[in-house]
């Protein structure tokens, strides 16, 4: 599918372009020119801008050593995906009130909510299903590691995790170094079984999820140890000091009051595509989920970045600093970053359709930022999970959402146990408590 620009949009977009190249060079390429860019560059990035929510960064280089920070000035709150504190969603009327605003970009918070999927299921999906042999030999494993660490979150199991993973049955551990060496940005491993009536209730949230049993007593700990391990193949898990208590396994569950929120707890509110801490230097490279319960067969949607054929000029603003997130562990702090990254031919992904927004003044980038958002939406595919699906997205090549969809609060709600997972946890060293530590302390973001 080919998306293109009207004929004067692309005329703004490539006219910008190339004033500002000469601008930016000076006529001959002289030092003349380098100052007049470095002082136009400085103008732009010190313009406040007020900040609609503080974000969580995760444990990965996504290659936006160009970004940059300017002061705002409103409070921090909770990210759209921070089950714990979960906000509602600014209003459309808001959203509205000018063409470069200093809040989310329009379409992303005036859109009406989906209530049902968006179009065909997601295809050229790789999927490993285990045989039973390798359930078995699963099962012996994970009593094994049963009887010796009795959570997830301990320190000890997790300096064993990588190791006890690569006991995992040879076919899956070759499914999934395969996926990640490939950067497959949607992978699934069925066939885990997991017997619904084992589960007990679906939690009404996650508080309720870790206030019961525990550990080894917890009907769910047998497929949290089995998403660490899995998770381990393809980066280290980590958590994040303010989500879910900093616990490494997040149970995604809808939550009564949160149904209009921006999170993943809502429900009768679409969660809008976006990359996981988009816009940050530190987030994760992976999100590995497994499905306890979806009786109402509710999908994740996906949005591939191989399925985006933009114009050349947009593609070319959109690699540009000039898109900005509130940044976490910081009151009123947006950072700007390229929303598009790394090879030209097969470029990586950073998005929010709720909360990004251009940089002041930079109506060229609001208009490539407009024309990603309508390309996205074009493409955006569901992928419907069932009980004992493992699934992983590559959060440099896909994002991923939700539709709305109605609630049950009954004990038979649609139930996910998540972890996010990063390939290189030293750039996040500073913010945890050793180089064995999983969890960000938000508190030590600078």
């Amino acid at each position: 599918m080919t998306l293109r620009l009207g004929a004067h949009t692309i005329g703004r977009l490539r006219d910008s372009i190339f004033e500002e190249r000469e601008d930016h060079s000076g006529p001959t390429g002289t030092a003349d020119g380098d100052r007049a860019r470095r002082t136009r560059d400085a103008e732009r990035r010190d313009v406040p801008r007020d900040a609609h929510d503080d974000r969580r960064a995760g444990c990965a280089d996504a290659g936006t050593d160009d970004a940059v920070s300017s002061t705002a000035s409103s409070a921090a709150g909770a990210s759209r995906s921070d089950d714990s504190a979960a906000r509602p969603a600014p209003s459309a009327a808001s959203a509205a009130s000018g063409p470069l605003r200093t809040g989310p970009v329009p379409r992303g918070t005036a859109r009406a909510a989906r209530t049902s999927s968006p179009g065909r299921e997601v295809t050229g999906v790789d999927r490993l299903t285990l045989r039973d042999s390798e359930i078995e030999e699963i099962d012996l494993l994970l009593t094994e590691v049963t009887a010796r660490h009795g959570a997830v979150d301990d320190a000890a199991f997790l300096r064993e995790a990588e190791v006890i993973a690569h006991r995992l049955p040879l076919r899956l551990r070759t499914f999934l170094a395969s996926c990640r060496s490939r950067e497959r940005p949607l992978f699934v491993v069925e066939g885990w079984p997991v017997r619904d009536d084992a589960l007990g209730p679906t939690p009404p949230d996650w508080q309720e999820a870790w206030r019961g049993a525990s550990g080894r007593s917890d009907a769910t700990y047998r497929h949290q140890l089995l998403l660490v391990l899995a998770a381990s193949l393809i980066g280290d898990a980590f958590a994040l000091s303010t989500v879910q208590d900093g616990h490494l396994v997040n149970h995604i569950v809808p939550v009564r009051g949160t149904e209009e929120h921006v999170s993943a707890t809502s429900s009768t509110r679409e969660l809008a595509w976006h990359t996981e801490e988009a816009g940050f230097r530190l987030r994760p490279d992976h999100l590995a989920f497994v499905c306890l319960r979806n009786p109402d067969k509710v999908p994740t949607t996906v949005g591939l970045v191989d399925d985006l054929v933009l114009d050349p000029a947009v593609e070319e603003m959109l690699r540009r600093p000039l898109f900005g997130m509130p940044r976490l562990g910081t009151e009123g702090r947006i950072e700007y970053a390229p929303v598009l990254y790394g090879p030209a031919d097969r470029p990586y992904l950073s998005a929010d359709s709720v909360y990004m927004s251009p940089a002041p003044g930079a109506d060229t980038a609001a208009e490539a930022l407009a024309v990603l958002g309508a390309a996205l939406d074009a493409v955006l595919r569901p992928f419907t999970a069932r009980p004992g699906d493992l699934y992983f997205l590559d959060n440099h090549r896909a994002v991923h959402g939700r539709p709305a969809f109605r609630p049950r609060y009954d004990g038979t709600d649609r139930w996910l146990l998540r972890v996010k997972a990063g390939r290189d946890l030293r750039g996040s060293a500073a913010c945890r408590a050793g180089a064995g530590a999983r969890v960000v302390d938000v508190d030590r973001l600078a």
